[in-house]
């Protein structure tokens, strides 16, 4: 029994092992860090989002403007873990209504003046005119808003990249939580299950 006991704790280690890796969670701040990409072909890159809430701070100013303003990045959904929300945490403009898009891939496909001129939608995944609704997960929504391929969460593993813009002429302070969770590895749960099993076959003899 103590042989069994031990081999059902390795197997437990080798495949929770991996989540003590996971990457460090992302706060990002554009009045501290510095301002985000405002080319959609070269996006401020933050590499694997960590588990929790990662969070993203920034201002966005009228994409067609005298002084555009847009915010672009990319970040990974790391193996074995999911994008479950995207919740609008803060969102300050005078016209409460700016764009979001989202593209599976490490670019976003066009740049302010290409989106207003009816672009090839299936090029990207998903977009959203969002605002009002702070406090809310917004990612469903950018799925199903009709604008894009569309998708439904949670999102997978992969990379992806987020362009954010305001028309109007209106300044557009924005803060989004991007969370992150654990897959539940099916071996994990075999190895419970087998481990609560021991323990029972225990308890009786």
């Amino acid at each position: 029994m103590k042989f069994t006991r031990l081999f059902l704790l390795i197997l437990l280690c080798g495949v929770m092992t991996p989540s003590l890796m996971q990457a460090q969670t992302v706060n990002f701040d554009e009045s501290v860090d510095g301002e985000l990409s405002g080319d959609n072909t070269m996006p401020t890159i933050f590499g694997p989002l960590g588990i929790g809430s990662n969070t993203v701070t920034g201002t966005v100013v009228d994409a067609l403007g005298a002084s555009p303003n847009v915010d672009v990045f990319t970040f990974q959904v790391a193996a074995g873990e999911q994008l479950d929300s995207v919740f609008l945490d803060v969102f300050n403009s005078d016209d409460d209504l700016a764009f979001i898009g989202l593209d599976d891939t490490t670019s976003f496909p066009f740049d302010a003046p290409a989106l207003g001129n009816s672009p090839d939608q299936s090029q990207f995944i998903g977009g959203l005119l969002f605002g009002g609704g702070v406090g809310t997960d917004i990612l469903d929504d950018i799925g199903s808003s009709g604008i894009g391929t569309g998708f439904s969460g949670p999102l997978q593993a992969g990379d992806y990249t987020v362009y954010l813009q305001q028309l109007g002429g209106l300044t557009v302070d924005y803060q989004l939580s991007f969370n992150v969770s654990a897959v539940p590895e099916p071996g994990a749960a075999v190895a419970l299950m087998l481990f609560g099993i021991a323990g029972l076959a225990r308890r009786r003899r």
